[in-house]
């Protein structure tokens, strides 16, 4: 069967509606309510691929509504057959390129409905599948469209839909359950002494039978799930060892929560993601046991509670990116420190700080750090100020400051950024101007200011050449329309405004 199948496109939910009536018509003498309910839950199941309406639908044609009702209970009781759902997927996923079935199976490692940030996987498979030590975002970005292509998952924007320079936080990934249960099923098909993944799913303090005795000494992939009654225990799994994990994940509820020891046994982990879905920040302990890790490359965490002085202390001399994503800080975020960070954190080239409501100033140290090159600060309503030391930071390429609406005016420091390429300050509606000598930094080629109409700009400004911006129209009459023939190549681009409802999924 070819990838593109219309049976492999999804449906909206008239349309879905019709060709399960059409594969499967109403029972004979059903009552009409009856019959509706039954039809609501079956499309749900189906979220609108005709490929699961026909496989799901056309056992029922001919049969009586309590038959149908049943098949419904069996579902609900995940007692499903799917095999002949996995059956008639199988095509879909044979005819991928090997690259492609092994981000495919990864998919598998994700929680159900979980509902994904691409930059989270794009995270993951640049240290699985990264070929040199500068392996581009971009090429894992094009895996995700690959398969989205293909029906085999789906990408919904948050924000803007050009993703530029490697940010991927605003787009989700989501991918259907029984998609889902095909990546796990291609994946439990490799080799038993060569499998390169393995998802561990621990209910309060009870551990599953399958602990991976035999297999652990393969796996690439591993991630650990547990929920909101997990006390941190990990007494029947202390024993253990890990020699070829890559990338960790782990899912996490409880509000505390201690990391395994035996992670201090990976040393070849490169990336270690933690996502928290309790409702509140949860607060990490034993963060130690990284500390001994040579290969940790990137760190990201989701809604816990951490200072930054926790991840400075941890003496990670390789770490490249830190992510920060829904974190609180807490009270001791402002305690001093003789931590050096150029010594702590000398390979650190990029950190990612988003939705992390409760931060308002930067760690003294940020600036200390001169061997980064993107600086990504979004969605920090609180952040009001920058270290006027930001310009000491002399490798940044990109400073991003998306939606920080308390931030009023970048220090004038920022003007000794002398290799900053991209600034990004969209919808940071509460700035009003920016440095004196931006004009200054010649290597600045693009500018991204939606809804900064009330932000001045210097004269200086003038003096940048070949420069590209992009905003809003108004932006674009108030504060650019009058330089177009002042400046050398400067070009405009207007974006149109977006209302974006998407966010929600992530509630």
């Amino acid at each position: 069967m070819r990838k593109d199948h219309p049976r492999y496109s999804s449906l909206n939910e008239k349309d879905a509606k019709a060709l399960l009536v059409h594969v499967a018509p109403r029972p004979y003498n059903a009552p009409q309510a009856e019959y509706e309910e039954v039809l609501r839950k079956i499309l749900k199941r189906c979220n609108g691929l005709p490929l699961l309406i026909e496989v799901l639908g056309v056992p029922l044609k001919g049969k009586p509504l309590y038959y149908w009702k049943g098949q419904v209970e069996s579902w609900s009781e995940k007692e499903t057959n799917l095999d002949g759902v996995l059956k008639l997927l199988q095509p879909s996923f044979t005819a991928l390129e090997p690259h492609l079935k092994e981000c495919f199976m990864d998919m598998g490692s994700f929680l159900e409905d979980q509902k994904i940030r691409a930059s989270v996987i794009i995270d993951i498979w640049v240290e699985l599948y990264g070929k040199s030590p500068t392996s581009s975002s971009l090429a894992y970005m094009k895996y995700l469209d690959d398969l989205a292509s293909q029906n085999l998952l789906k990408l919904i924007p948050l924000g803007r839909k050009e993703h530029e320079d490697g940010f991927y936080n605003e787009l989700l990934v989501t991918q259907h359950d029984v998609l889902r249960e095909l990546a796990i099923h291609q994946s439990k098909q490799e080799a038993v002494l060569e499998r390169k993944r393995h998802s561990l799913v621990i209910q309060g303090d009870n551990y599953p039978d399958d602990l991976l005795l035999s297999q652990r000494e393969s796996v690439r992939f591993l991630s650990i799930s547990t929920d909101d009654l997990f006390s941190s225990s990990w007494e029947e799994m202390d024993s253990f060892q890990f020699p070829k994990v890559e990338a960790l994940l782990l899912n996490i509820s409880s509000s505390n929560y201690a990391l395994p020891g035996f992670i201090a046994t990976m040393k070849k982990l490169k990336v270690v993601i933690i996502i928290n879905h309790g409702p509140d920040p949860a607060k990490l302990t034993n963060l130690s046991c990284l500390n001994s890790l040579p290969n940790l490359k990137r760190i990201r965490l989701e809604k816990v509670e951490i200072t930054f002085l926790d991840i400075l202390q941890l003496q990670l001399g390789r770490l490249k990116k830190l992510s920060l994503v829904m974190c609180s800080f807490g009270e001791v975020f402002y305690d001093t420190d003789e931590t050096d960070a150029s010594k702590a954190l000398p390979s650190l080239q990029e950190i990612d700080i988003d939705y992390c409501y409760d931060l308002d100033e930067l760690p003294y140290w940020i600036s200390e750090a001169v061997s980064w090159e993107k600086l990504s600060i979004t969605n920090c309503h609180k952040l009001s100020i920058l270290p006027e030391a930001i310009g000491n930071l002399s490798k940044l390429e990109l400073l991003r400051l998306c939606s920080c609406i308390s931030l009023s005016e970048l220090p004038e420091t920022t003007a000794r950024l002398n290799n900053l390429q991209f600034l990004d300050i969209s919808d940071c509606l509460g700035l009003r101007k920016l440095p004196l000598e931006i004009g200054r930094l010649d290597k600045l080629k693009k500018i991204s200011m939606n809804k900064c109409w009330k932000c001045e700009l210097p004269d200086s400004v003038r003096n940048l050449e070949n420069l590209e911006v992009k905003c809003d129209e108004e932006t674009e009459m108030v504060l650019w329309k009058g330089l177009e023939e002042k400046m050398i190549n400067l070009n405009v681009q207007v974006e149109e405004t977006e209302h974006n409802l998407n966010l929600l999924r992530l509630l």
